[in-house]
C-alpha cells in the first residue's frame, strides 16, 4: 500500500509540474493540447499523467494550493493561461526542486548520469509538519538537541517560517509567549508534535523585512547592516557576478584585473565565513572593523 500511495504522490506532482512547464513555454494552451501532452509524457515516463478536464479543474486548484500559481482560462478561446501577477521567486524555486526532484528521481533512467552529495543535511522530513503548522498557525512541540553538548531541551515554539541556507533547513519562531527570534536546525529537531494550540491572533512576522540585510540565517539583536566593499579577482568576480553574494549587490567598477562591489549586510559570522572561503581571491576594501575581523581569524590561523 505504501508503495502504491508514493506511485500516486509522483504522479500527481510531476502532473502538476508537466502542466505549468508546458504553459509557460507556451503561454497558453487548450485542455485538448495539454491531455495530448500529459499522454505523450507518461508514454515517455511510464506513469499515469492522463486526466479528465474535471481532473484538471481540481488540479488548477491544487496548484494554486501549493505555489501559489493561478491558472486561468480564456473563456472566448478556451485556452488555459499563467496569471502573470502570480509568478514569484520563492513559486518559481519551489518549482524547479520539484522539476529537478520529478527528472532524477521519478526516471531511474537518468541516475547513473547523476551523483548526489553524499553528506546531505538530516532533518528534512520535518519540513511538511511544519509547513501544516506554519500555514495552520499552530504551536509546535520538538526536543532539540545541541552541536556543542550532549544536553537536549524540550521546545514548544511558534513557528514562523522556514528558511534555507548552503543546504541546509532551519526554523525560525518565537518562543511560546515571547516576542525575540529564534533559530532551529531541521537537522537537530526530533520528536516533532503539532498541538492543537493557536498562535495567538495579532501576531505578524515580515519575513521580507526581517532578513533584508542578512547573509544566512542570523540577524543581530542589535546594530545595523555595514555597507562593505569588496574587490575580486577578475576570475573570480565573473563567478561572483553570476551568483551574486547577497540581494543588494552593486558593481562599483571592472577592469581588466579586478571586479569591485558592495553589498550592504549585518557583519555576522555567517558572512565573514564566506568572505573567508574566497582566500587570496578576495580583498576586502572597507568597513575597518570587518578588515580588523578577518586579520584576528588569521593571526589565530597562523599562531596554531
Amino acid at each position: 500500500m505504501q508503495k502504491k500511495n508514493t506511485v500516486s504522490k509522483r504522479e500527481y506532482i510531476a502532473r502538476y509540474m508537466h502542466i505549468v512547464n508546458y504553459l509557460r513555454r507556451r503561454g497558453q494552451a487548450n485542455f485538448a493540447e495539454i491531455s495530448e501532452l500529459l499522454e505523450r509524457e507518461s508514454h515517455e515516463q511510464g506513469l499515469k499523467f492522463t486526466i479528465s478536464q474535471r481532473t484538471f479543474q481540481r488540479d488548477i486548484k491544487e496548484i494554486y494550493t501549493l505555489y501559489g500559481i493561478t491558472i486561468e482560462c480564456n473563456k472566448r478561446s478556451g485556452n488555459y493561461f499563467i496569471a502573470e501577477e502570480e509568478e514569484t521567486h520563492s513559486n518559481s524555486r519551489m518549482l524547479e526542486t520539484f522539476d529537478l526532484y520529478n527528472a532524477l528521481k521519478f526516471s531511474s533512467f537518468y541516475l547513473p548520469l547523476i551523483q548526489f552529495e553524499k553528506r546531505a543535511a538530516r532533518g528534512n522530513e520535518h519540513i511538511f509538519p511544519l509547513l501544516h503548522a506554519i500555514k495552520n498557525k499552530l504551536l509546535v512541540k520538538f526536543v532539540y538537541s545541541k552541536y556543542y553538548t550532549d544536553d537536549s531541551e524540550n521546545r514548544t515554539v511558534e513557528p514562523l517560517l522556514l528558511k534555507e541556507f548552503k543546504g541546509r533547513w532551519y526554523l525560525i519562531s518565537r518562543k511560546q509567549g515571547e516576542e525575540s527570534i529564534r533559530t532551529f536546525g531541521l537537522d537537530r529537531i526530533s520528536d516533532i508534535e503539532t498541538l492543537r494550540l493557536k498562535i495567538p491572533a495579532g501576531k505578524s512576522f515580515n519575513a521580507e523585512q526581517y532578513f533584508k540585510d542578512a547573509f544566512g540565517i542570523f540577524v543581530p539583536e542589535k546594530g545595523e547592516a555595514e555597507r562593505v566593499v569588496l574587490s575580486f579577482t577578475k576570475e573570480q568576480g565573473q563567478y561572483i557576478k553570476s551568483y551574486p553574494l547577497h540581494h543588494s549587490q552593486k558593481i562599483i567598477s571592472e577592469s581588466n584585473t579586478e571586479v569591485r562591489l558592495e553589498v550592504c549586510v549585518y557583519l555576522t559570522y555567517d558572512f565573514l565565513h564566506e568572505l573567508l572561503s574566497y582566500a587570496e581571491n578576495i580583498t576586502v576594501i572597507s568597513p575597518k572593523k570587518l578588515i580588523d575581523q578577518i586579520k584576528k581569524v588569521y593571526s589565530l590561523v597562523s599562531y596554531k
